[in-house]
């Protein structure tokens, strides 16, 4: 029973400490609202390379115009206000189960994240991004804002969201479109299923976000970019500490070996 006990304190300890960047890393997200204004950086509006992308349109105006209805609420936008709100969700759950899998690969997924969302960070200070519904509020509706108003949600589930109470100009690039590329990737290493039905979602998420206003197509792009380095970094990074482990663990198997016994 004493056993029992210990063994479970220690994967409470090992949870509390393999958790507790993840955790940080969300008050990190919290406290960067405020440190964007102090750095002073100018605002910058992307939406003039959609138009150069796309022959001068928007996709997010070309969507919105034939899928949205501003006086009532149909079923793409509760659903694409849904996956927006995904957003940590998702890792949150798929990180769950690598922890319960495999602590070694749970590291390596929870690393990518960290790395990715230091870098965006520090993107995200020095230059501050618009999204589309703040660059052109007249054609672009916002549409998360209204469906949680239509909704009637308790104001207490979305405070943070609907008072402003975030960093309005995090747009490139978007983690929205990153998150799901390392869910991906790493769920497609695990589990094959898992990766083609992540890949679904990280599809369903980018059309979201673009059709609800919240990022525009270079946006994602750049969410791409840094998620595709970054997992290429962390992965690199991961493979020589292995394979120094392995090295020092090989030179004392043999150092032990030509001791002569007594």
């Amino acid at each position: 029973m004493t056993e029992f006990r210990a063994s479970r304190w220690r994967r409470i300890e090992l949870f509390l400490r393999d958790w507790a960047p993840l955790a940080v890393l969300i008050v990190a997200y919290e406290s960067l609202r405020d440190l964007v204004p102090l750095v002073g950086a100018p605002h910058h509006d992307l939406g003039w390379v959609d138009r150069a992308l796309f022959g001068g349109q928007i996709p997010t105006i070309w969507l919105q115009t034939n899928f949205y209805d501003p006086g009532a609420l149909h079923w793409q936008d509760f659903f694409a206000t849904w996956v927006y709100f995904a957003h940590y969700r998702a890792p949150l759950i798929v990180g769950l189960l690598w922890w319960f899998k495999s602590r070694s690969e749970y590291h390596r997924f929870a690393a990518a994240l960290l790395t990715l969302c230091a870098v965006a960070f520090i993107t995200y200070t020095v230059m501050p991004t618009i999204p589309p519904w703040l660059g052109d509020p007249r054609p672009i509706h916002e549409i998360t804002q209204e469906t949680v108003r239509a909704l009637n949600v308790p104001g207490q589930l979305f405070s943070m969201y609907t008072h402003r109470d975030y960093n309005l100009y995090a747009a490139f690039p978007s983690l929205h479109a990153a998150f799901p590329v390392v869910l991906t990737y790493y769920g497609w290493l695990r589990w094959r299923f898992l990766g083609a039905w992540l890949l679904v979602y990280a599809c369903l998420v980018w059309m979201s976000i673009v059709y609800l206003g919240e990022h525009y197509i270079i946006d994602i792009l750049g969410g791409l970019t840094f998620a595709i380095l970054t997992i290429v970094l962390v992965e690199s990074v991961a493979r020589l500490w292995v394979g120094r482990r392995a090295r020092i663990t090989d030179s004392s198997v043999a150092a032990r070996a030509v001791v002569p016994r007594q």
